[in-house]
């Protein structure tokens, strides 16, 4: 499926669909795909990507927001979540910053963060 859903995305929305032993989940009829073929809708959405990166980037800031990115230097957690937290207090170092690109249009995160990595490597 080369429609622009990364590979990653596509086996856990399988794993989600079809490999849910709780569920007891088997195909039988054609129909039965439905669920999984619902949750590839095929919208492209806009997507805020964050990158740590090297502190060279302060240097080239004010170009960065030609290309709506931003660079921040100490990134509060946005979804509070144990993982972001942990990550975010572990990534606190003179040495690195965050980049934070916002509006990449994509089908999902991981082509989003893709988009945004090739974005920045220009």
């Amino acid at each position: 499926m080369a429609i622009g859903y990364q590979k990653g995305t596509l086996i856990h929305l399988l794993n989600i669909c079809f490999h849910n032993k709780q569920e007891g989940i088997t195909i039988r009829t054609p129909s039965d795909v439905m669920p999984f073929l619902d949750k590839l809708d095929l919208k492209i959405r806009k997507y805020t990507v964050i990158i740590r990166a090297s502190r060279v980037f302060n240097g080239i800031s004010d170009s960065c927001e030609n290309f709506d990115i931003e660079i921040i230097k100490n990134l509060d957690p946005i979804y509070n979540t144990p993982h972001e937290i942990k990550y975010l207090s572990k990534n606190k170092s003179s040495k690195h910053i965050f980049i934070k690109c916002n509006n990449i249009s994509a089908m999902d995160y991981l082509h989003a963060k893709k988009v945004a990595l090739k974005k920045i490597s220009v």
